[in-house]
Formats: C-alpha cells, sequence, structure tokens
C-alpha cells in the first residue's frame, strides 16, 4: 500500500518526489498529492495545466523490484489500473479509452494524462507515476489537441480528495502487483480491448513533432511496449509518439 503524503500547494508532486528520493527521505511506496500545482509536469516538457483547485494531482512513488531495463513498462498496468477506477465512476453508456499509452478519454475527450519518470538513488531504481485527472475543471487545449473534459459533467463527484487518491492507489497496488506475477503479456492482454482506435487507421506524430505524421493501422503493442504500426509498405514500432485527432474528419470543439 502506498503511504500518504499532502501538500495543499506544490509546484509538481513529480519534482517533490524528485527531490526526496535524491535527499534519500523516500525509501518506500508513497503517494503525494497537492490541492493545487503552481508548476505541473506533463509529457514531453509540456505543462500539465491543474486548471483549478480541486482536481486530481498525485505522484506514486514505488522502487521496482523488477530488471529496470522492463521499468518503462509499469506505465501499461497503470494505465489499466486508472481506467478500472474511471470505468467504475462513470456511466456504462459513456466510452471510455486509453489513448496510447496512457492518456484517458471519455467520449474522445481527455480526461487524464500522465508523466511517468524513472530516478536512481543508490542504483535502485525507482518508479514515478504522476497522474493528473480533471475531477471538476478542465483546461482549454491547444490547437489540433484533443478536447478536454472532466468528472463532474458526467457524475456528481465528492470532493474528498484523499479518498480518491487512496482508492486509486488500491487499484493502482493491485494491478502492479499482477503485472509483477503474471508479466506484461498478461497485462497487455487485459488492456488491448480498451485502446483508442485500436486496429483501427491513426495518425501519429512520431515524438510529438507536428510538422511529421505517419498514417497507418493500429496492429498491435509488443511485450517491449512498442507500438505496432502498419503502413502500405511495412509494419513500424514507436516507443514515443502523439495520436491527436485527424482534421480531416471532423473540426475539434
Amino acid at each position: 500500500m502506498f503511504k500518504l503524503q499532502y501538500y495543499p500547494e506544490i509546484d509538481s508532486t513529480n519534482l517533490e518526489a524528485k527531490r526526496l528520493i535524491e535527499a534519500g527521505r523516500l525509501n518506500a511506496a508513497t503517494v503525494l498529492y497537492a490541492g493545487y500545482q503552481t508548476a505541473g509536469q506533463g509529457s514531453r516538457g509540456r505543462q500539465w495545466d491543474s486548471a483549478g483547485v480541486g482536481n486530481f494531482a498525485a505522484s506514486y512513488v514505488f522502487p521496482l523490484q523488477k530488471d529496470a531495463r522492463q521499468a518503462h513498462l509499469a506505465v501499461y498496468p497503470i494505465a489499466l489500473a486508472i481506467y478500472r477506477y474511471l470505468r467504475a465512476l462513470i456511466p456504462a453508456e459513456k466510452d471510455l479509452h486509453i489513448k496510447w499509452p496512457n492518456d484517458i478519454l471519455i467520449d474522445e475527450k481527455k480526461v487524464c494524462g500522465c508523466l511517468h519518470e524513472i530516478v536512481y538513488a543508490e542504483a535502485q531504481p525507482y518508479f514515478i507515476a504522476g497522474i493528473g485527472i480533471n475531477l471538476f475543471h478542465h483546461p482549454s487545449v491547444e490547437k489540433d489537441a484533443f478536447p478536454a473534459t472532466n468528472l463532474s459533467e458526467y457524475i456528481k463527484i465528492t470532493d474528498d480528495l484523499q479518498s480518491h487518491v487512496e482508492n486509486l492507489g488500491i487499484m493502482l497496488d493491485k494491478t502492479l502487483s499482477f503485472w509483477e506475477k503474471e508479466g506484461i503479456s498478461a497485462i497487455l492482454g487485459q488492456i488491448k480491448p480498451h485502446l483508442y482506435k485500436f486496429k483501427d487507421e491513426i495518425t501519429l506524430f512520431p515524438r510529438g513533432d507536428r510538422n511529421h505524421s505517419i498514417t497507418g493501422i493500429f496492429e498491435n503493442i509488443d511485450e517491449n511496449g512498442a507500438l505496432l504500426l502498419k503502413t502500405r509498405t511495412d509494419v513500424q514500432k514507436f516507443t514515443s509518439a502523439d495520436i491527436f485527432p485527424s482534421l480531416h474528419e471532423k473540426p475539434l470543439i
């Protein structure tokens, strides 16, 4: 289980986690969560906009027991745990998907984003799972990106942040333990039915570069965590890429 550590306001729970690890003050599974982040971090150096007081901002930190070369695969059991937590909250008729590798979409609108990092302290690797969930507010989004949403648009949601943090922690603990025991193939088998556009045509922007795209069929995820894209000529592997809506299919609102 994760120990709880709360901050009414902080620059970034991920940054604080790294500071504590590097100072030797964090050596067990811990979740750092905040009422508000002033400098929240998103993927690829982007800022994570907390969008208002009351949203979910937490970093779940745990020492890795697996081979550090496989540490990056933790993104998948974590994504599965978040999916299951949110699926239990929102109405069954609403579409819920994991957008590779770890964003969560409700009806093709982003409700959750993650920033995962690995930090070493005396040769021990620690995984930091930075998770942001829009509970009551959502930010405006940049052009060409997925629109955003928040949970309060779908359900009456409690403002007991600690309860959300604890309950997601229970789900994370369970799913990470399953990964440790059964391996990544079992996790991927459970994730694939919930992947956004799996087996459909997608457009990827490798390394988040909006000036370079490639289109193909989302064929699979291999056991090293790479997305396999089947193009007209071959199958290509991607370990880092963004999936964006096609501007040719429909306008963003």
